[in-house]
């Protein structure tokens, strides 16, 4: 209806003071079977090319446009001057060569940024395989970030 066109829009042009989640996160869909392709998102995706992509000096920027670097890109675009950003997603942004600009905007953006890696990538240890190393029981390494914007 017209009437919640209105409110829909008049919510979506306000600011938010936190925003808090646990998106997905899955950047490259193995085969077709696996029947979990991450969506096209024109806007989200422009925003991306044109701040994490554009300040990256890496070539490969195809996990940029992981469902989870999708979920910041839209709360570090609504978040109010004053708020709080907090995710918990996969590590990757803390050392991959491909989120160089990723951490650019997050230095330039933000006055904090609290990282807790849980130090939980099957991948780069192999030893820890398994739920009793990883609290979700899988094979990527998962990290909370609390982003902090104090000034606009």
């Amino acid at each position: 209806s017209k009437e919640n066109t209105e409110r829909i829009k008049k919510q979506n042009d306000k600011k938010i003071s936190i925003i808090i989640g646990n998106p997905p996160y899955n950047a490259v869909q193995h085969s077709e079977n696996e029947n979990n392709k991450n969506r096209k998102y024109p806007a989200i995706d422009k925003r991306l090319k044109d701040s994490f992509a554009h300040l990256s000096n890496t070539q490969n920027i195809n996990r940029l446009y992981d469902p989870f670097v999708r979920f910041y890109r839209w709360a570090m675009d609504r978040i109010d001057n004053y708020g709080i950003v907090s995710f918990i997603t996969n590590r990757s942004f803390i050392d991959s060569r491909t989120f160089d600009g990723f951490r650019k905007i997050i230095e330039r953006d933000f006055d904090f940024a609290y990282i807790i890696d849980t130090k939980s990538d099957v991948r780069a240890n192999p030893k820890i395989a398994g739920t009793t190393h990883n609290i979700f029981g899988i094979q990527t390494g998962v990290a909370i970030m609390f982003l902090v914007k104090l000034t606009a």
